[in-house]
């Protein structure tokens, strides 16, 4: 048999070794569904002259979500997956609409080790890459000022998983991101989140 043969066979045989690991516990296999989110959105302005602090606000929101679990023991579970988000979060707006700052079609990969408390429930923490699309305008009584601009950051998070039965999966999470500086006309922003949620899973 060629290297080249005996490789992919090596290959398949631990893949399919890890997909048969990966149906031992009831936190481990495919899974999707939706969470209703908690979201404080901010940001700190800082200009060349003063630091303006943080402005924030509160937002409520849907996420969609999709995970695979895969048993690294039978008490080891590590979550792979994404999440997505199309709502707008506002960060700040004036009651005239001529400042505003907002976030939008957030996009999570994220990786969360996990361990299986009991056959109910898992505690999961999260590392997640994050991206979002963030503008803001500023308009005084001389100048209009407007950016948008898509931003990446990084998110960390704790979880909690509880099997409700063979199909469903109730999850609550807390998490926190924190996104690259803006330039916004020499001016620097810093936006971050922080949020709360609970979702309903489906278990393949």
């Amino acid at each position: 048999m060629t290297f080249i043969g005996k490789s992919a066979l090596l290959g398949w045989a631990f893949f399919a070794s890890a997909t048969a690991m990966a149906q031992t516990s009831a936190f481990s296999g495919a899974a999707v569904g939706a969470s209703v989110n908690l979201l404080g959105a901010s940001f700190k302005y800082t200009d060349i002259d003063k630091d303006y602090g943080t402005n924030g606000d509160q937002n409520v929101g849907l996420a969609l979500t999709a995970s695979y679990g895969l048993d690294l023991s039978p008490e080891t579970v590590v979550l792979l997956g994404a999440d997505l988000d199309f709502t707008e979060k506002h960060i700040f707006r004036s009651s005239e609409s001529k400042n505003y700052s907002n976030l939008k079609n957030s996009l999570s990969f994220y990786i969360a080790p996990g361990k299986v408390i009991n056959e109910h429930t898992l505690v999961y923490g999260k590392l997640s890459l994050e991206t979002t699309k963030f503008s803001i305008g500023t308009k005084s009584s001389t100048t209009i000022r407007t950016k948008e601009e898509a931003i990446s950051g990084v998110g960390i998070g704790f979880g909690v998983r509880n099997k409700i039965n063979n199909d469903l999966i109730l999850q609550t999470e807390i998490k926190r991101v924190n996104y690259k500086e803006v330039d916004y006309f020499n001016d620097k922003i810093e936006p971050s989140t922080t949020s709360g949620s609970v979702g309903l899973l489906y278990k393949f």
